[in-house]
């Protein structure tokens, strides 16, 4: 049975470790119409995180991340908070339609909300019940997998559509939604450099795994055992594979046994 060697196994906790780490994207957006305490002609911004190790759910619909963003907001302009959740999915589609559409969406749909953030509008109170980032690219060239992606999507790729709503409910009333355009959409959280010590780990295994080599490499260059003697004994006891492969190779004819010693 082979096992990893030491380099890679330190080379892949090197990876565990540069990819562990929450992540999030910064993003700005533009009110889409007017009206209600929430106006237009605005510049909002906002960020998510997101677990960068959150795994696939299982089942048929591919890339769905369930439960992977951690915080998500919305401010306006001077930094009031305007929608807030805890805990939203994101859905990584690559060729999901009959078109052949590359979609990448942020959902918070379900998810409990901060009932303070209310949006006012037609002389009512609206209890916001659902954030949602929309990316559509119809040329299907956005994504290659379903994997989830560690920097942010290029928002030039999504021309079909490039979206933030909000949605806000009132229990007679129903539902309403304010649209935004997304104008941005960076990852602001660093790209993290190898620490000294796991840079060193990586270095000494490397190291290592070439000594390991070199030695496996010189382990045959013994000399021949000399008739009359006993071979040399094997790491269990008994006549090692190398001195039985010298026994059992007849010798050519004029030659000597030391002339073979190498």
């Amino acid at each position: 049975m082979r096992h990893p060697s030491l380099a890679l196994l330190c080379v892949s906790a090197l990876n565990a470790t540069l990819a562990a780490e929450p992540i999030t994207f910064s993003y700005t957006a533009v009110r889409i119409g007017s009206g209600g305490s929430i106006p237009g002609e605005a510049v909002y911004h906002g960020e998510y995180t997101f677990e960068s190790i959150a795994l696939e759910a299982p089942g048929t619909l591919r890339g769905l991340y369930n439960g992977a963003v951690t915080d998500w907001t919305l401010r306006d302009e001077f930094g009031a908070l305007i929608a807030r959740t805890a805990d939203a999915d994101i859905r990584v589609g690559d060729n999901v339609n009959p078109q052949g559409s590359d979609i990448y969406n942020v959902s918070s749909f379900g998810s409990t909300h901060d009932p303070a953030l209310v949006y006012h509008a037609l002389g009512k109170d609206w209890s916001l019940f659902r954030m949602d980032i929309r990316l559509e690219d119809a040329t299907g060239t956005a994504f290659d997998s379903f994997d989830l992606p560690l920097l942010a999507p290029s928002l030039g790729v999504f021309t079909q559509r490039a979206i933030l709503n909000l949605g806000f409910s009132r229990p007679v009333d129903g539902g309403t939604f304010v649209t935004f355009a997304l104008t941005s959409l960076v990852r602001v959280t660093p790209v993290p450099e190898p620490s000294t010590t796991t840079t060193f780990l990586a270095l000494a295994a490397i190291s290592s795994t070439g000594y390991r080599r070199k030695r496996l490499s010189g382990s045959y260059s013994g000399s021949r055992p000399q008739p009359g003697r006993p071979a040399p004994l094997g790491r269990y006891g008994g006549a090692s594979r190398l001195a039985m492969s010298w026994e059992a190779t007849p010798l050519p004819v004029g030659l000597d046994a030391p002339s073979l010693v190498r």
